[in-house]
């Protein structure tokens, strides 16, 4: 269903060594939008890496830059995610990430289970959509004096705005997906409910750690980190072993 996002070459003459790539200073955000300017460029990001690493480095990126990847959808989706894009202004260094993060957590949907149902791929692409209300120019869940009332305020209110982008989808899907927005920050069994928070926890991990813990420091990410664990399954858990993280956020893994 989705296409290869970003190719990835591996030669001498690279513009990104594996070195820096692990190192500790690596700086994700400038990363990120140099992957733009090459997928937009329909140019290839060319690696350099030792033989035995390559296999590790390249599927590291390629989560990373999973959030490009072209869909062949439905023209009612083709539509939400046209909807979905015009709401953000990627000017805005918050709400770029939060749309990277969107596109992300969608595609991890995918990486889960490749026949995820489109009520969950939604739910996924839609989930933060509060935060172009409360948290578009600056972060402020880090004051709020109950965090779980938060979030599930945060969820609430997500869900109601989901509901006029998907307003072109088959209803029992648009409803389906709201119905997972509402209830996203908390663990349950509903199985749709578990992918949708997996892979918003897996994105966590995977893309927007680094720029929690150099926006919030370290106190309110060790948090945050504790708190994403919780909402994650055990099987989604495992992917944290094969995800680039920075190296606080892997400190503070069990």
């Amino acid at each position: 269903m989705v296409s290869v996002s970003l190719e990835i070459v591996f030669d001498d003459g690279a513009a990104l060594d594996a070195d820096a790539w692990r190192g500790d200073d690596f700086d994700f955000w400038a990363f990120d939008r140099f992957a733009d300017d090459l997928f937009a460029r329909g140019e290839p990001l060319h690696v350099r890496a030792r033989p035995h690493e390559r296999a590790l480095v390249g599927h590291q990126l390629a989560i990373r830059t999973q959030r490009l990847a072209r869909a062949d959808v439905v023209p009612w989706f083709a539509r939400v995610l046209a909807t979905h894009r015009a709401l953000h202004d990627l000017g805005k260094p918050l709400v770029r990430a939060d749309y990277d993060h969107a596109l992300d957590t969608w595609q991890w949907t995918l990486r889960l289970d490749r026949e995820a149902p489109p009520s969950v791929q939604l739910a996924a692409l839609l989930h933060d959509l509060e935060r172009l209300d409360s948290e578009a120019d600056a972060r402020v869940e880090h004051r709020a004096p109950d965090y779980q009332a938060f979030k599930d305020a945060h969820a609430a209110a997500g869900a109601r705005r989901a509901r006029a982008v998907l307003a072109g989808a088959p209803a029992p899907i648009a409803e389906r997906a709201c119905a997972l927005i509402a209830r996203h920050e908390r663990p349950g069994d509903d199985p749709a409910l578990c992918a949708l928070n997996d892979a918003d926890a897996l994105s966590f991990f995977s893309l927007n750690s680094a720029g929690y813990l150099a926006y919030f420091g370290p106190e309110q990410t060790a948090s945050k980190v504790a708190y994403t664990l919780a909402r994650m399954s055990a099987p989604a858990r495992r992917w944290l072993a094969e995800l680039r993280l920075p190296a606080f956020v892997r400190a503070h893994l069990p």
